[in-house]
């Protein structure tokens, strides 16, 4: 047998155990060793039955991935429990989940641009004086690590349409990284895709952020240098900080100068 540039030959059969919708599964397979030595050696069946870090089936795993998008670890350990008897541990889903990324993350981009595309023409039909809004957002938000807490990044990119009513949001989001450069490549690339595909008269363009260090730096390196990818014109980017934030450091700047009076309340 031939994968790839390398040679394999039929070793022993072995067991694993794989969970599917209906609770774990024995499953007989041989494994193919491969001639070259040092390299692993592999299951044509369980790449045939497309099994996910050789733990799950891909109805199985369809399900992981949609639940781990709206709920904690152990609240999905719990639903996979109750729903299917699949019991497995934190390292088993969390092996999983990254086999998932792995195969989905080459797709994202291109669902995101289609996705904000088709949300861009919405807006543009629902009204028909003025243009859409394409909206930027970008944060951080602290989480724990293993010694400390750092900051995870987050982005998001939402259509409006010219009364102001939102279309749809897509998200982007991404574990600690020092200058966070993921980030800022993968929002990039993902407004210059929706640009790029988008044939209409030309959105506004606009940014919303809490004025931290990295969204301002965003803003001043990439946003107010970015230019149209098909006609190379120079983009014009509005900014403005989000309400919430903004609100949050005037009441503390109040209490700052007033103390917890009546008087820090009307002032803000």
């Amino acid at each position: 047998m031939r994968s790839g540039l390398s040679d394999y030959r039929r070793n022993r059969k072995t067991r694993t155990t794989i969970a599917t919708l209906f609770g774990h599964v024995s499953l007989r397979r041989f494994i193919y060793q491969a001639v070259e030595a040092g390299e692993a050696g592999i299951f044509p069946l369980q790449i045939a039955l497309g099994i996910t870090a050789g733990q799950a089936t891909p109805a199985l795993a369809d399900v992981v991935g949609r639940l781990m998008a709206d709920l904690p670890q152990q609240q999905t350990l719990a639903v996979l429990r109750e729903r299917y008897g699949v019991r497995w541990s934190v390292g088993t889903l969390r092996k999983v989940m990254a086999s998932l990324a792995e195969t989905l993350a080459p797709l994202r981009e291109e669902a995101q641009v289609n996705y904000l595309v088709s949300r861009l023409q919405q807006a543009a039909r629902a009204t028909k004086n003025g243009r859409p809004s394409l909206v930027a957002g970008r944060d951080g938000i602290m989480i724990p690590m293993q010694r400390a807490w750092e900051e995870a990044s987050t982005a998001s990119i939402t259509v409006y349409d010219a009364s102001g009513k939102r279309w749809g949001t897509t998200y982007l989001g991404y574990m600690p990284e020092a200058g966070q450069e993921t980030m800022t490549q993968q929002l990039t690339q993902l407004l210059t895709g929706v640009l790029t595909a988008w044939h209409g008269p030309l959105p506004r363009l606009h940014y919303v952020t809490d004025a931290g260090h990295h969204p301002q730096d965003y803003f001043r390196t990439v946003l107010c240098r970015m230019r149209h990818p098909t006609t190379n014109a120079r983009l014009r980017w509005t900014w403005s900080v989000d309400y919430f934030h903004a609100a949050e450091r005037i009441t503390v700047l109040a209490e700052s100068l007033f103390g917890f009076t009546p008087a820090a309340k009307a002032w803000a």
